[in-house]
């Protein structure tokens, strides 16, 4: 794991929820590595996906952190995090992605989370098409 349990950014005792991905965040996941790789080569995908699985491990444990924030309007318990929040508890720093271009969008439940969708920081969150989401 890494250290983003360690962050300044937690004002909550970590308690480690369950995650998934749902089909469109899967999808997002797929597109962004394999575009990642096309534009940028192979270590930069392996970097990113280090900062994903570092943010999807960071929500799960700290959901309602500094940096995180409510999307209103869209649903019950959206929230949505910046990979840049987490991008230095990647370990070593030489896998650390310097300036990370995405934000996850997740829904917060007693005991789990739900990664809804990434999307690229170009989208405004509130603005774009995730009515779908709030029937979840």
């Amino acid at each position: 794991m890494s250290n983003a349990g360690d962050s300044e950014f937690h004002t909550e005792i970590a308690v480690m929820r369950e995650y998934s991905l749902s089909e469109p965040a899967i999808n997002d996941v797929h597109l962004i590595l394999e575009l990642s790789e096309r534009d940028f080569g192979s270590s930069a995908r392996e970097r990113y996906e280090a900062l994903l699985i570092a943010a999807f491990e960071f929500v799960s444990a700290y959901p309602l952190a500094i940096g995180t924030h409510e999307l209103r309007g869209l649903g019950d318990r959206l929230r949505y995090l910046h990979l840049r929040t987490v991008r230095d508890s990647v370990q070593p720093p030489s896998m650390r992605v310097k300036s990370p271009s995405h934000f996850i969008v997740y829904r917060l439940h007693r005991n789990s989370v739900d990664i809804v969708r990434i999307l690229h920081q170009a989208m405004d969150p509130n603005l774009h098409d995730l009515l779908e989401l709030s029937d979840d």
